[in-house]
Parts: structure tokens; C-alpha cells; sequence
């Protein structure tokens, strides 16, 4: 499959990245299904509105359900509904109350995630890629995973 979208070439190098267990090959098909995508989205918008990229990183390490990132995951925070974790045992704290008050609200109201005093989002241009990691804590990183982006996308 990954060979008829990016050519056997590139296949090949990607293939290299990623361990042939389960956990590398689950990642492998989290990368093409869902960050290629989004860088790819990124870029073609890129050109004709601002565009704010980002990771949502967060988890909880030693959580057996919550362990790391996935998909759908940022969902609880970006409408304030921590409560949904409490059926997983987890004790809502300061920094994931910190993280669902944000960006998400200012992004909804004004169309900018800017709009708000505790937080700076750079927005996505194609000679930096500043990508927001919401995490904790959060941070920008420039052209977050560069080598694999070059390998996925064509620019």
C-alpha cells in the first residue's frame, strides 16, 4: 500500500524507520494515516490562509489505559470535559486543566489561537513548520520528525 502512494524508493527508506514489530508497524500506519495527511493539508493551506499546526502529545506514562498519545485522545480537553477520564481513575490536575483552557476556546471564538494571554502559536509556514506539542509542558518545535516528512510528503 505505502509503495502505490509514495513510490517503491520511498517505501523502501520508510520502511527502515519503523521496527517490524507490532508497536513500530502500528505506528507506521498511525504516521500515513494521520500525520502525512495533516502535513500535506498544512502545506497545500499554507498558501491561502494562516494555518496552526499541532501534536497533541499528552499521557500518562505509567496509566494502563493512557499510556501515550492517540488518536481522538485531545478530544476531552478541547471541550473542557476532563470528567471523561475519571471513569480510567484519573485525577484531574492543574496542568490538564491548564492544557483544556488554552487555545481551543480562542481558536473556536475568533478564528485564532492567538487571541489569548496564555499562549503563543506560531502559525505554520513551509520554511520553519512551527508545530505546537501540547503537552506538559507544552512547546514549539521547528519541522517536528524532518527527515521522515521528507521521506512521506514531496516537499
Amino acid at each position: 500500500m505505502i509503495e502505490k502512494v509514495i513510490g517503491k524508493p520511498a517505501a523502501k527508506q520508510v520502511s527502515g524507520l519503523y521496527s517490524p514489530s507490532l508497536e513500530g508497524q502500528s505506528q507506521l500506519m498511525t504516521d500515513f494515516v494521520f500525520w502525512k495527511p495533516s502535513i500535506e493539508l498544512a502545506e497545500a493551506q499554507a498558501d491561502h490562509a494562516s494555518v496552526w499546526m499541532y501534536r497533541f502529545d499528552w499521557h500518562i506514562p505509567s496509566h494502563p489505559q493512557l499510556n501515550k498519545a492517540a488518536h481522538a485522545l485531545e478530544i476531552p480537553f478541547v471541550f473542557q470535559n476532563l470528567f471523561y477520564f475519571t471513569p480510567f481513575e484519573v485525577q484531574i490536575d492543574p496542568s490538564m486543566l491548564a492544557l483544556s483552557q488554552q487555545a481551543w476556546v480562542s481558536f473556536a471564538k475568533t478564528g485564532n489561537p492567538n487571541n489569548t494571554e496564555k499562549l503563543a502559536w506560531p502559525t505554520y509556514h513551509l520554511n520553519d513548520r512551527q508545530t505546537l506539542i501540547f503537552d506538559n509542558p507544552m512547546k514549539v518545535v521547528e519541522d517536528p520528525y524532518r527527515e521522515k516528512r521528507k521521506i512521506f510528503t514531496i516537499h
